[in-house]
């Protein structure tokens, strides 16, 4: 039998810590009581672990609502089996319910086959990433049906409290984080972490420059009144302001340290060697490195700093004006 831990952290609300088997070894999961039951905040992966852990939670405990934050396999990939599990309704926004129905299937593949292809990697790399990204689809159980379109200023009721969704595209394009201004508890899913920077990634077929979305979403949570962040990995924090300036400041370091760097035309590859360094990374953190140093390198396009080319190979070369 699996052992089970709820941590309630506020009254009411009970984190469930789900087990990832990557360096970032977990995800929170959130249950907010309420009369007609609980309302649950993320799903977490497809894995057979997940399946354990939430046949234990499920116990006793009747599931009014599924709150689906982004559409990233460690959020949405259980979500299909605990609804079938709960037959409770599934709430995300619109654009990422389109967007994960794109995502893994053999067409989108292809484009990011040609995305790695064009980032200046080798041949056996590109192999070994676009791989990485089709298994990522192997880590989602089943799509639910999602009923309703969660939308920015939109009100959720969740356990005894009303919530404001708020829309905060960057690391994901149809991410929602939600406030309580009574409590002025944050919900920040991937949005804001205590420790870590989120990642921000730029895809084919997606946000062209997601860093600005991202900075954006930032600067926007300045106007809530917020005492308690809870995040999806780590604990719940104070300070939100000033954490928002640290994540802020890190990325315009980056983006000066690339700004130093693009005196010649320089590869994806090379940028992201620049910035990440020769770490060995595996093969999962390499395509966030990757997918990071674009956004990075774009959004430096999209404000007039940099140009961009493709040479004859397909590649993509970036270089300071």
């Amino acid at each position: 039998m699996t052992t089970v831990t709820l941590q309630q952290i506020f009254q009411g609300i009970y984190l469930l810590r789900l087990p990832l088997p990557f360096r970032l070894n977990h995800v929170n999961s959130f249950l907010i009581e309420g009369e007609k039951g609980y309302t649950i905040i993320d799903a977490g992966l497809h894995t057979e672990k997940t399946a354990q852990i939430w046949d234990e939670v499920l116990k006793g405990r009747p599931v009014e609502k599924i709150i689906i934050t982004h559409y990233h396999p460690d959020h949405y990939g259980f979500a299909g089996q605990l609804q079938q599990k709960t037959g409770s309704p599934v709430y995300m926004s619109a654009t990422d319910a389109r967007v994960v129905r794109q995502f893994w299937t053999a067409d989108y593949l292809g484009h990011v086959r040609q995305f790695y292809s064009a980032c200046g990697l080798p041949d056996s790399l590109i192999e070994q990433l676009n791989s990485t990204v089709g298994r990522q689809g192997l880590a989602i159980s089943s799509h639910p049906e999602t009923d309703g379109s969660l939308c920015d200023g939109q009100t959720i009721q969740m356990g005894s409290k009303n919530y404001t969704v708020i829309a905060t595209p960057g690391h994901a394009d149809g991410m929602v984080c939600f406030y309580q201004p009574e409590t002025k508890l944050l919900f920040a899913a991937d949005h804001i972490l205590p420790h870590i920077t989120p990642n921000v990634t730029y895809w084919p077929l997606s946000d062209p420059d997601p860093l600005k979305s991202y900075l954006d979403s930032l600067n926007k949570m300045k106007q809530f009144d917020v005492e308690w962040v809870i995040p999806s990995h780590g604990e719940p924090f104070k300070g939100m302001l000033a954490r928002i300036e640290q994540i802020i400041e890190h990325h315009q370091q980056r983006l000066e340290s690339l700004l130093q760097r693009l005196t010649q035309w320089t590869t994806i590859h090379q940028a992201c060697l620049h910035l990440f360094g020769d770490r060995n990374l595996n093969t999962h953190d390499l395509r966030f490195a990757i997918g990071e140093t674009v956004a990075h390198l774009e959004y430096l396009v999209h404000l007039g700093e940099v140009v961009k080319m493709e040479n004859q190979k397909g590649w993509w070369l970036y270089q300071r004006r």
